[in-house]
């Protein structure tokens, strides 16, 4: 069986390159912030949002400052799983559509459960953390 994972929506990003803000650009109708939260709900026993607020969801801010990039909200995210029990982090960036609806059960048998990280080739913010690597 799965263990508890704490879902993360990676989001702290100045998406200065894109010209405006990414989290908030609409794709099929809703803002690519809200499709990373959608397919990760489901598959997760809680989910956060690192590095900015959005709607009534639960936010955390980076750690230990902003500006670390996504490790910062990485370390935030598996802080908060530690605290909570959970035995590792799903994290997704804010701006990767579409997301696999089996993605946490994928990357949880790629990580050996849990034993080692896991992620997408190529997209290593789309990755299962475990908890016990916040030290």
């Amino acid at each position: 069986p799965m263990p508890t994972i704490v879902g993360a929506v990676i989001a702290g990003g100045r998406s200065s390159r894109f010209g405006s803000d990414k989290a908030l650009y609409e794709v099929a109708g809703k803002p690519l912030i809200q499709h990373a939260i959608d397919a990760i709900t489901p598959q997760t026993d809680m989910v956060v949002i690192c590095g900015r607020e959005y709607g009534s969801y639960r936010s955390i801010p980076d750690f230990p400052t902003s500006g670390r990039g996504p490790l910062g909200g990485i370390c935030a995210a598996l802080r908060l799983a530690k605290e909570a029990g959970a035995a590792g982090v799903l994290t997704v960036p804010c701006d990767v559509f579409p997301l696999d609806q089996a993605l946490a059960r994928t990357l949880f048998d790629a990580s050996e459960g849990l034993s080692r990280a896991a992620f997408v080739e190529g997209q290593w913010l789309v990755g299962l953390w475990p908890t016990k690597w916040l030290a």
